[in-house]
């Protein structure tokens, strides 16, 4: 019986891999409520082979080089992380206490998130090809406020299915201290 479920198991990852998704897990905190801590994700890793991520997608990417450094004291392009898009190409992005911001105009943000002002900086003006993402739990969040835009070089696909803790055959999408 464990044979027949290792080897369904493998056969789905298969499928997975050869469709352009991978699977991942999240061990941390800082996609919650969206995505509970331990989660497994399926993401299209092709998606943006053939569109540009929208704001709000929940995409998985490299950190930047600094970002790697400050949540794992180290550089590695091998770890993946998972955030929310807020601010596209050539935008002016502010947080204020009341709001996110783009090019002086507020957003409507989905109803279950909210965003701290907490972070070193709270206005960036996106260059081409820059995108800014935040962890939907903003208060537990290293991300764009703490170490800037990310490439879209560096944003490998979206997120297309959140299922619960206990998935098997995944890839972490961030190592545990």
């Amino acid at each position: 019986m464990r044979k027949i479920a290792a080897s369904l198991s493998l056969l789905a990852l298969v499928c997975i891999s050869a469709c352009g998704k991978r699977k991942f897990s999240l061990p941390s905190n800082d996609m919650e409520p969206t995505i509970p801590q331990g989660s497994s994700l399926v993401a299209d890793m092709k998606i943006y082979n053939s569109e540009s991520p929208k704001r709000f997608d929940l995409v998985v990417f490299h950190p930047p080089v600094e970002g790697a450094k400050m949540m794992e004291g180290k550089n590695s392009t091998n770890t993946f992380y998972c955030k929310r898009v807020i601010g596209l190409p050539n935008e002016k992005i502010e947080i204020r206490n009341i709001g996110i911001y783009i090019n002086s105009e507020p957003i409507d943000i989905p109803d279950h998130l909210s965003y701290t002002v907490k972070g070193p900086k709270t206005s960036f003006q996106l260059n081409e090809g820059e995108y800014f993402l935040l962890g939907d739990n903003s208060i537990n969040s290293l991300d764009s406020r703490y170490w800037g835009p990310v490439h879209e070089s560096m944003i490998l696909g979206k997120i297309v299915k959140i299922q619960p803790a206990g998935g098997i055959n995944s890839v972490p999408l961030r190592s545990t201290p």
